[in-house]
């Protein structure tokens, strides 16, 4: 593999050749539980929960509860037990694989890197970004690295963003509240985790990233995809009217809202070369891509709806050669920093303090 010692890769096979093992086995063990019989009951169980729901009605219970007791005790040992033969297992194999595997690759390739599989991005660090203005109701992330890429420091991780959905009107209320409460019970007693169906919604999905540049500007620039930006989401931002500045660039301005109060700002930093870069990730990608420069600091958020640094408990542990794939997903940071640099380098006097 490229940048890692042929010790570590041995060091490294050997591991992925016992989380292979040990995997295998305890998916055999679920698929042995998980038979076509114990499916057939748990729709069954189901059936009954559901149509003995009348018996959570004092009056009605008498009637009801012979039907609501056996589907709700068998859904209970069933989650249980599919708790202990799968969620459990694939629950650990992702930390080892996160904690024995892609953080000795982090290493071996960046030194300096700092590799927290269970840490995120602080609320205060999201706000100061400034790209999801006044519109983060919640969030979550992991898979949080920290260090230095060619002496600027980094750091980045997957986060999932919430925000608000309001009712439209008090029917819309009232059918919130009732998908929340399914969606609770769902939660409880499906093997995967469910997202809650309440008042939230996601609408990001992907990795954040910051770089500290040392050189502070004399103001801000923020760049949000046009169609996110006349969306509900930023409905509340204070974006919508905020000043926007045309690049030039009618490829990059047709995709691409900038907003600044200072146009001369805005086109020092967004350099043609950086424009056409990003649109070319864009593409590459097909990922949305969110900006700003505020003081020292570069943010990017790309909205990727895939999962980062992960291996499938059900398709099994990735061959070690397949991590090059790891290895490029930080590559393109890499790239990145390069091409920001040069843009610092250029910025010039008038863009920076």
């Amino acid at each position: 593999m490229l940048g890692i010692s042929q010790e570590e890769q041995v060091s490294i096979q050997a591991i992925l050749t016992e989380l292979e093992t040990k995997r295998k086995k305890q998916w055999r063990n679920y698929k042995i539980y998980n038979n076509w019989l114990i499916r057939f009951v748990r729709k069954v169980a189901w059936f009954l929960t559901i149509i003995g729901l009348p018996a959570l009605i004092p009056i009605l219970t008498p009637i009801f509860l012979p039907i609501f007791l056996p589907g709700i005790i068998f859904l209970l040992v069933d989650l249980l037990l599919r708790h202990q033969l799968l969620k459990r297992p694939r629950n650990k194999f992702k930390e080892r694989f996160k904690k024995e595997v892609l953080s000795r690759v982090m290493k071996e390739l960046y030194p300096s890197f700092k590799y927290t599989p269970d840490n995120t991005i602080s609320r205060k660090d999201l706000d100061a970004t400034r790209i999801f203005h006044n519109v983060v109701k919640s969030y979550y992330g992991e898979d949080y690295v920290e260090g230095e890429i060619q002496g600027v420091p980094i750091s980045f991780n997957e986060v999932n963003l919430f925000t608000k959905m309001r009712p439209k009107n008090f029917g819309h209320g009232i059918q919130l509240f009732f998908l929340g409460f399914a969606s609770v019970i769902l939660s409880i007693f499906m093997q995967d985790d469910v997202w809650l169906i309440d008042d939230r919604i996601r609408f990001f999905r992907g990795l954040i990233f910051r770089a500290e540049f040392h050189k502070t500007t004399t103001g801000s620039v923020i760049v949000i995809p046009w169609k996110r930006l006349k969306s509900y989401i930023y409905q509340g931002s204070g974006y919508k009217s905020a000043k926007k500045v045309m690049m030039d660039m009618p490829a990059f301005d047709s995709e691409y809202a900038v907003l600044s109060a200072d146009s001369q700002l805005a086109f020092y930093v967004l350099t043609p070369s950086l424009m056409e870069r990003l649109l070319a990730l864009q593409a590459t990608l097909q990922a949305e891509i969110y900006i700003s420069v505020i003081d020292s600091q570069l943010s990017l958020a790309v909205q990727w709806e895939k999962d980062f640094f992960e291996a499938d408990f059900e398709k099994g542990v990735p061959e070690l050669a397949s991590l090059e794939g790891f290895i490029q997903e930080i590559k393109f940071f890499e790239g990145l920093i390069e091409q920001l640099q040069q843009n610092v380098r250029i910025w010039g006097d008038k863009a920076l303090q």
